[in-house]
Protein backbone atom coordinates (compact mmCIF):
# COMPACT_ATOMS: atom_id res chain seq x y z
CA UNK A 1 0.00 0.00 0.00
CA UNK A 2 2.68 2.27 1.23
CA UNK A 3 4.74 1.42 -2.77
CA UNK A 4 1.71 2.00 -4.29
CA UNK A 5 1.24 5.92 -2.71
CA UNK A 6 4.54 6.58 -3.40
CA UNK A 7 4.09 5.81 -7.05
CA UNK A 8 1.09 8.09 -7.29
CA UNK A 9 2.95 10.48 -5.59
CA UNK A 10 5.80 10.46 -8.46
CA UNK A 11 3.75 9.93 -11.34
CA UNK A 12 1.66 13.64 -10.31
CA UNK A 13 5.08 15.30 -10.10
CA UNK A 14 6.09 14.21 -13.11
CA UNK A 15 2.81 15.50 -14.75
CA UNK A 16 3.24 18.45 -13.13
CA UNK A 17 6.55 19.22 -14.42
CA UNK A 18 5.59 18.65 -17.78
CA UNK A 19 2.96 20.73 -17.17
CA UNK A 20 5.43 22.89 -16.64
CA UNK A 21 7.69 22.78 -19.14
CA UNK A 22 4.83 22.59 -21.65
CA UNK A 23 3.19 26.24 -20.53
CA UNK A 24 4.06 29.69 -22.53
CA UNK A 25 7.10 31.30 -20.92
CA UNK A 26 4.81 34.33 -20.27
CA UNK A 27 6.47 34.71 -16.85
CA UNK A 28 10.45 34.69 -18.30
CA UNK A 29 9.35 37.51 -20.43
CA UNK A 30 7.31 40.33 -17.90
CA UNK A 31 10.71 38.96 -15.92
CA UNK A 32 13.19 40.67 -18.78
CA UNK A 33 10.72 43.81 -18.96
CA UNK A 34 10.64 44.82 -15.31
CA UNK A 35 14.35 44.36 -16.06
CA UNK A 36 15.04 46.54 -18.56
CA UNK A 37 12.53 49.33 -16.79
CA UNK A 38 14.55 48.57 -14.05
CA UNK A 39 17.71 49.75 -16.00
CA UNK A 40 16.32 52.20 -17.35
CA UNK A 41 15.18 54.17 -14.05
CA UNK A 42 18.69 53.45 -12.86
CA UNK A 43 20.21 54.92 -15.45
CA UNK A 44 18.72 58.64 -15.48
CA UNK A 45 18.61 58.83 -11.52
CA UNK A 46 22.05 58.90 -12.74
CA UNK A 47 22.22 61.24 -15.12
CA UNK A 48 20.00 62.91 -12.57
CA UNK A 49 22.45 62.82 -9.70
CA UNK A 50 25.69 63.82 -12.32
CA UNK A 51 23.55 67.00 -13.17
CA UNK A 52 22.72 68.01 -9.70
CA UNK A 53 26.29 67.48 -8.90
CA UNK A 54 27.58 69.35 -11.86
CA UNK A 55 25.33 72.69 -10.50
CA UNK A 56 26.50 72.20 -7.32
CA UNK A 57 30.01 72.61 -7.95
CA UNK A 58 29.64 75.07 -10.84
CA UNK A 59 28.13 77.09 -7.96
CA UNK A 60 31.05 76.86 -5.64
CA UNK A 61 33.29 76.83 -8.00
CA UNK A 62 36.56 77.05 -5.95
CA UNK A 63 38.67 75.54 -8.70
CA UNK A 64 38.59 77.97 -11.23
CA UNK A 65 37.20 74.89 -13.73
CA UNK A 66 33.47 75.13 -13.43
CA UNK A 67 32.04 71.73 -14.88
CA UNK A 68 29.49 72.06 -17.56
CA UNK A 69 25.87 72.34 -16.52
CA UNK A 70 22.48 72.43 -18.50
CA UNK A 71 23.40 76.68 -18.89
CA UNK A 72 26.42 75.86 -20.62
CA UNK A 73 25.68 73.01 -22.92
CA UNK A 74 22.29 74.46 -24.23
CA UNK A 75 20.21 76.55 -26.44
CA UNK A 76 17.59 79.12 -26.42
CA UNK A 77 15.07 77.72 -28.38
CA UNK A 78 17.01 74.95 -30.00
CA UNK A 79 19.00 77.66 -31.66
CA UNK A 80 22.29 77.78 -33.58
CA UNK A 81 24.11 81.03 -32.50
CA UNK A 82 26.79 82.05 -35.17
CA UNK A 83 29.71 84.15 -34.85
CA UNK A 84 28.65 87.79 -36.00
CA UNK A 85 30.83 91.02 -36.16
CA UNK A 86 30.51 94.12 -34.57
CA UNK A 87 29.54 98.20 -35.03
CA UNK A 88 29.57 101.09 -32.43
CA UNK A 89 28.35 104.42 -32.56
CA UNK A 90 28.16 107.65 -30.08
CA UNK A 91 24.43 108.12 -28.24
CA UNK A 92 24.35 111.95 -28.32
CA UNK A 93 21.36 114.20 -27.66
CA UNK A 94 20.57 114.49 -31.65
CA UNK A 95 20.79 110.82 -32.29
CA UNK A 96 20.23 108.98 -28.81
CA UNK A 97 20.34 105.60 -29.21
CA UNK A 98 18.50 102.85 -27.41
CA UNK A 99 19.78 100.12 -25.05
CA UNK A 100 19.30 96.63 -24.31
CA UNK A 101 20.10 96.37 -21.20
CA UNK A 102 19.20 100.46 -19.70
CA UNK A 103 16.19 101.50 -22.27
CA UNK A 104 17.87 104.07 -23.21
CA UNK A 105 22.26 104.61 -23.34
CA UNK A 106 23.58 107.28 -21.61
CA UNK A 107 24.44 110.55 -23.90
CA UNK A 108 27.87 110.58 -25.11
CA UNK A 109 28.39 107.09 -24.34
CA UNK A 110 29.55 104.12 -26.99
CA UNK A 111 27.12 101.66 -27.90
CA UNK A 112 27.63 98.58 -30.01
CA UNK A 113 25.55 96.33 -31.90
CA UNK A 114 26.06 93.40 -34.56
CA UNK A 115 26.29 94.48 -38.02
CA UNK A 116 23.22 94.98 -40.06
CA UNK A 117 20.97 95.12 -36.83
CA UNK A 118 20.15 98.06 -34.28
CA UNK A 119 19.87 96.24 -31.33
CA UNK A 120 22.03 98.69 -29.36
CA UNK A 121 23.32 98.26 -25.60
CA UNK A 122 26.19 100.43 -24.05
CA UNK A 123 29.58 98.98 -24.27
CA UNK A 124 30.20 99.66 -20.64
CA UNK A 125 26.65 97.63 -19.94
CA UNK A 126 28.01 94.99 -22.06
CA UNK A 127 31.49 94.66 -20.50
CA UNK A 128 30.30 94.65 -16.85
CA UNK A 129 27.58 92.24 -17.39
CA UNK A 130 29.90 89.36 -19.08
CA UNK A 131 32.16 89.87 -16.15
CA UNK A 132 29.67 89.73 -13.58
CA UNK A 133 26.76 87.40 -14.89
CA UNK A 134 28.30 85.79 -18.36
CA UNK A 135 25.10 83.98 -18.77
CA UNK A 136 23.29 86.74 -19.32
CA UNK A 137 25.02 88.04 -22.57
CA UNK A 138 23.87 85.76 -25.22
CA UNK A 139 19.84 85.83 -24.05
CA UNK A 140 20.04 89.37 -25.00
CA UNK A 141 19.96 88.90 -28.34
CA UNK A 142 17.88 85.69 -28.13
CA UNK A 143 21.07 83.65 -28.10
CA UNK A 144 21.56 83.95 -32.03
CA UNK A 145 24.67 85.09 -32.25
CA UNK A 146 28.27 83.94 -29.85
CA UNK A 147 28.41 87.33 -28.64
CA UNK A 148 31.14 86.59 -25.84
CA UNK A 149 33.65 84.28 -28.23
CA UNK A 150 33.24 86.73 -31.36
CA UNK A 151 33.68 89.92 -29.69
CA UNK A 152 35.68 89.13 -26.30
CA UNK A 153 37.73 85.95 -27.63
CA UNK A 154 40.74 85.66 -29.61
CA UNK A 155 38.58 85.87 -33.03
CA UNK A 156 39.55 88.50 -35.30
CA UNK A 157 36.67 90.47 -34.84
CA UNK A 158 37.27 90.92 -30.97
CA UNK A 159 36.64 94.05 -29.37
CA UNK A 160 40.07 93.42 -27.02
CA UNK A 161 42.63 94.05 -29.69
CA UNK A 162 42.03 97.87 -29.49
CA UNK A 163 42.98 98.09 -25.47
CA UNK A 164 46.54 97.66 -25.87
CA UNK A 165 49.32 96.56 -23.19
CA UNK A 166 47.47 97.91 -20.31
CA UNK A 167 44.13 96.42 -21.34
CA UNK A 168 46.15 93.29 -21.66
CA UNK A 169 47.36 93.17 -18.30
CA UNK A 170 43.84 94.27 -16.67
CA UNK A 171 41.66 91.94 -19.10
CA UNK A 172 43.82 88.88 -19.23
CA UNK A 173 45.78 89.11 -16.10
CA UNK A 174 43.14 90.24 -13.48
CA UNK A 175 39.75 89.33 -14.87
CA UNK A 176 40.36 86.27 -16.93
CA UNK A 177 42.58 84.20 -14.19
CA UNK A 178 40.80 86.32 -11.08
CA UNK A 179 41.04 83.05 -9.14
CA UNK A 180 44.63 83.31 -8.93
CA UNK A 181 46.46 86.62 -9.97
CA UNK A 182 43.81 88.68 -8.39
CA UNK A 183 43.35 86.60 -5.18
CA UNK A 184 46.86 85.92 -5.07
CA UNK A 185 47.70 89.78 -5.17
CA UNK A 186 44.77 90.40 -2.97
CA UNK A 187 46.40 88.18 -0.62
CA UNK A 188 50.41 89.59 -1.24
CA UNK A 189 48.94 93.25 -0.44
CA UNK A 190 47.59 92.42 2.63
CA UNK A 191 50.25 90.44 3.79
CA UNK A 192 52.51 93.40 3.21
CA UNK A 193 50.27 95.42 4.76
CA UNK A 194 50.57 93.19 8.14
CA UNK A 195 54.32 93.27 7.81
CA UNK A 196 54.15 96.93 7.84
CA UNK A 197 52.04 97.48 10.78
CA UNK A 198 53.61 94.69 12.56
CA UNK A 199 55.32 96.69 15.21
CA UNK A 200 52.30 98.61 15.71
CA UNK A 201 50.18 95.29 15.94
CA UNK A 202 52.88 93.87 18.21
CA UNK A 203 53.10 96.73 21.13
CA UNK A 204 49.06 97.17 20.70
CA UNK A 205 48.98 93.52 21.81
CA UNK A 206 51.34 93.89 24.32
CA UNK A 207 49.25 96.44 25.89
CA UNK A 208 46.16 94.33 25.83
CA UNK A 209 47.56 91.68 27.44
CA UNK A 210 49.39 93.61 29.91
CA UNK A 211 46.07 95.42 30.84
CA UNK A 212 44.05 95.35 33.80
CA UNK A 213 40.99 95.29 32.15
CA UNK A 214 42.11 91.95 30.02
CA UNK A 215 42.58 89.63 33.07
CA UNK A 216 40.05 91.61 34.72
CA UNK A 217 37.61 89.49 32.73
CA UNK A 218 39.92 85.78 33.49
CA UNK A 219 36.73 84.14 34.45
CA UNK A 220 34.81 84.36 31.11
CA UNK A 221 37.68 83.67 28.51
CA UNK A 222 39.61 81.40 30.77
CA UNK A 223 36.77 79.02 29.50
CA UNK A 224 37.77 79.51 26.39
CA UNK A 225 41.09 78.62 26.82
CA UNK A 226 41.00 75.61 28.44
CA UNK A 227 38.02 74.28 26.93
CA UNK A 228 38.02 70.84 24.97
CA UNK A 229 39.40 70.36 21.33
CA UNK A 230 36.30 70.00 19.49
CA UNK A 231 35.17 73.45 20.93
CA UNK A 232 38.29 74.99 20.11
CA UNK A 233 38.39 73.78 16.09
CA UNK A 234 34.31 74.90 16.04
CA UNK A 235 35.49 78.41 16.93
CA UNK A 236 38.39 78.08 14.93
CA UNK A 237 36.49 77.08 12.14
CA UNK A 238 33.75 80.11 12.81
CA UNK A 239 37.21 82.38 12.86
CA UNK A 240 37.83 81.14 9.06
CA UNK A 241 34.52 81.42 7.87
CA UNK A 242 34.01 85.18 8.99
CA UNK A 243 37.22 86.10 7.73
CA UNK A 244 37.06 84.02 4.54
CA UNK A 245 33.47 86.14 4.29
CA UNK A 246 35.27 89.26 4.49
CA UNK A 247 37.97 88.90 2.12
CA UNK A 248 35.11 88.01 -0.66
CA UNK A 249 33.65 90.95 0.35
CA UNK A 250 37.17 93.00 0.19
CA UNK A 251 37.42 90.69 -3.45
CA UNK A 252 34.46 91.42 -4.67
CA UNK A 253 34.92 95.56 -4.12
CA UNK A 254 38.24 95.47 -5.91
CA UNK A 255 36.87 93.60 -8.71
CA UNK A 256 34.23 95.79 -9.56
CA UNK A 257 37.36 98.94 -9.58
CA UNK A 258 39.03 96.57 -11.71
CA UNK A 259 36.22 96.35 -14.18
CA UNK A 260 35.56 99.81 -14.15
CA UNK A 261 39.17 100.16 -15.64
CA UNK A 262 38.75 97.51 -18.50
CA UNK A 263 34.95 99.82 -19.60
CA UNK A 264 37.07 102.92 -19.38
CA UNK A 265 39.66 101.56 -21.14
CA UNK A 266 37.19 100.17 -23.95
CA UNK A 267 35.28 103.18 -23.90
CA UNK A 268 38.22 104.81 -24.74
CA UNK A 269 40.01 102.66 -27.66
CA UNK A 270 36.81 101.27 -29.60
CA UNK A 271 36.63 103.10 -32.77
CA UNK A 272 33.45 104.65 -33.86
CA UNK A 273 32.18 103.01 -37.15
CA UNK A 274 28.93 104.14 -37.68
CA UNK A 275 27.40 107.77 -37.63
CA UNK A 276 28.33 110.87 -36.07
CA UNK A 277 32.71 110.66 -35.01
CA UNK A 278 33.22 107.63 -37.27
CA UNK A 279 36.16 106.77 -38.63
CA UNK A 280 35.46 106.51 -42.07
CA UNK A 281 34.01 110.13 -42.18
CA UNK A 282 37.51 111.51 -42.87
CA UNK A 283 38.69 108.66 -44.97
CA UNK A 284 35.77 109.81 -47.51
CA UNK A 285 36.58 113.39 -47.33
CA UNK A 286 39.64 112.70 -48.20
CA UNK A 287 39.15 110.74 -51.07
CA UNK A 288 36.16 113.43 -52.22
CA UNK A 289 39.51 115.88 -52.17
CA UNK A 290 41.73 113.90 -54.08
CA UNK A 291 38.86 112.65 -56.91
CA UNK A 292 38.88 116.72 -57.30
CA UNK A 293 42.81 116.86 -57.47
CA UNK A 294 43.18 114.46 -60.18
CA UNK A 295 39.49 116.04 -61.93
CA UNK A 296 42.13 119.66 -61.99
CA UNK A 297 44.77 118.38 -63.03
CA UNK A 298 43.80 115.94 -65.71
CA UNK A 299 41.68 119.22 -66.95
CA UNK A 300 43.01 119.88 -70.69
CA UNK A 301 44.73 123.39 -71.86
CA UNK A 302 42.34 125.66 -73.18
CA UNK A 303 43.75 125.61 -76.78
CA UNK A 304 44.79 129.40 -78.72
CA UNK A 305 42.16 130.24 -81.46
CA UNK A 306 43.07 131.04 -84.98
CA UNK A 307 41.77 134.35 -84.26
CA UNK A 308 44.28 135.21 -80.93
CA UNK A 309 47.27 133.58 -83.36
CA UNK A 310 46.77 135.68 -86.11
CA UNK A 311 46.55 138.80 -83.88
CA UNK A 312 49.91 137.50 -82.19
CA UNK A 313 50.85 137.52 -85.44
CA UNK A 314 49.76 140.72 -86.44
CA UNK A 315 51.78 142.37 -83.11
CA UNK A 316 55.33 140.79 -83.87
CA UNK A 317 55.40 142.19 -87.30
CA UNK A 318 54.15 145.75 -86.67
CA UNK A 319 56.96 145.63 -84.13
CA UNK A 320 59.93 144.42 -86.18
CA UNK A 321 58.65 147.20 -88.86
CA UNK A 322 58.82 150.09 -86.27
CA UNK A 323 62.03 148.59 -85.43
CA UNK A 324 63.27 148.82 -89.56
CA UNK A 325 61.87 152.38 -89.44
CA UNK A 326 63.96 153.69 -86.83
CA UNK A 327 67.03 152.49 -88.00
Amino acid sequence: MSLLMILTFFLSYIHKASASTSAPTSSSSDLRQSLRKWKMDQNNLYQLRSTLLSEALASRNNIGLPPHTLKSVSTIDGSNPEPVDWQCAISTASNPKPCLYSFDAPIGTKVVAPVGTEQWISLNALNRLRRMDPSKVEPMWHGKYLIQKSWFGESSTSLLQHIGIKGFFVSNCLLDHEKIVLRGLLSLGICVGLLVLLPLLEYLVNGLLCSKLFWGYYQSWARVAHAALPLKLLLSQMIWKFASKKFEGLEGLVKDRVVDMECHLLEEAVPVTVGEGSIYDDSEDEEHIEDEETEYVEQPEREETSEEFDHDFDVDDLDDESTSDDY
